[in-house]
This record gives structure tokens, sequence and C-alpha cells, in this order.
């Protein structure tokens, strides 16, 4: 199930006109996210992602890019860690504006939530 669940994630990346980024601290690649990361949410149209730790303990929202190497990569905009009680901690803001913030927060709650990782 993860190799066709890993070929679905790396196939939203593909044929997209998707922004190049030099490689940095705050983004993961598609090998690490195939490996390490499920895909809760992708919004095509923002070509961003919410993605959850296989070990169920991090939330993550970012843009979709391709790395200045010509890998697929998630550059995150928030990072957060899911606490036992099912919610968010210790949030970080990475690579975005500070205005959309809370817009961002929000789209990683809502996506969290409603796929059961938040109460």
């Amino acid at each position: 199930m993860k190799e066709k669940e890993t070929m679905e994630t790396r196939r939203l990346f593909e044929g997209r006109n998707l922004p190049i980024v030099k490689n940095d601290i705050g983004m993961i690649s598609i090998d690490t996210i195939e490996r390490q990361w499920d895909l809760v949410n992708c919004d095509r149209d923002a070509n961003r992602m919410v993605l959850v730790s296989r070990s169920k303990d991090i939330g993550v929202v970012g843009k979709m890019a391709i790395r200045d190497d010509g890998k697929f990569c998630l550059v995150f905009e928030i990072w957060a860690t899911i606490d036992p009680n099912l919610s968010l901690r210790e949030m970080r803001q990475w690579h975005m504006d500070r205005c959309e913030y809370q817009a961002r927060l929000a789209e990683l709650q809502h996506a969290l939530k409603a796929n059961g990782y938040l109460a």
C-alpha cells in the first residue's frame, strides 16, 4: 500500500509549473517525503501540501517546488509537533510572509483534524 501512496505523492509534482528554489534548510526532498511522511492534503491550485510524519508526531504545511539540483521538494511554511493530546504545539514559521501565518496555520489544523491527527 505504501508503494502506491508514494507513487501518488510523486505524481502530484510531475508536470506542474513549480518555482525553482535554492537547496536550503526548511525543505525536504521527494525522496524524504516518500520515506518518512504521509500525505494528508494537497491543494494543487496553490501547489501546497500538508504532511504528517510516519511517527504521527509532526505536521507540516508547505509549498511544492523544484530544488536547484532538479529534485522535487516541499518548502516548509509551518512545522509543528503534535502532542499526545492531539493538539499542535511548538509551531515554527519557515519560508513564508508573516501576513500568511494565520491562514497557513488554519490550513494545517483543518487538514490534520479532518484526517484524525488532531482532536
